[in-house]
């Protein structure tokens, strides 16, 4: 049987889709297809991409300020966030963008 999987938009609460991918990992449930808007693309991306939910859950916990962080652990993750930013400048070597 084939399963597709659609996961939705919704900034910061698209992350609850981590849980849902862990749960599929931890089911042995792997979906055929994956659609997704916004923050859910990108979460699909990811998952596609063969990085299981809870790695998704370890990357994403080392960049996003949790309530408990204190301010060196909110230091150190805006440096790794910047270095990562870096990563996706946006070149134009010959005037045009794709």
């Amino acid at each position: 049987m084939k399963i597709g999987l659609a996961l939705g938009g919704g900034g910061v609460r698209g992350l609850a889709h981590i849980l849902i991918l862990e749960t599929l990992d931890d089911l042995g449930i792997k979906p055929s297809i994956i659609a997704g808007t916004s923050m859910g693309a990108i979460i699909g991306a990811l998952y596609a991409s063969g990085i299981s939910g809870k790695e998704i859950r370890e990357r994403i916990s080392r960049i996003l300020i949790l309530k408990d962080d204190n301010w060196r652990d909110i230091i150190a993750k805006k440096e790794h966030l910047l270095k990562s930013v870096t990563a996706f400048s946006a070149e134009f070597p010959r005037g045009g963008f794709i």
